[in-house]
């Protein structure tokens, strides 16, 4: 039951990683199968997203200020 309603989570997690790949061109992608396979991967994807994230937020905030 949990891996049904997890799958489509880090399946949408895993493209908006590669989206922001795009931008990263420095850092290899992985394929999706190698992704699930390490946990480490999914972090550092998670880690990036809240990271970029944040930053939008912040920006968000610094400009609903002005």
């Amino acid at each position: 039951m949990f891996g049904i309603i997890l799958t489509p989570i880090l399946i949408s997690v895993y493209f908006a990683d590669k989206i922001l790949l795009v931008f990263l061109p420095h850092i290899q992608a992985e394929t999706i199968m190698k992704w699930f396979e390490s946990i480490d991967k999914i972090g550092q994807s998670l880690l990036r997203l809240f990271a970029i994230s944040f930053v939008y937020f912040v920006y968000k905030l610094f400009i609903w200020f002005l």
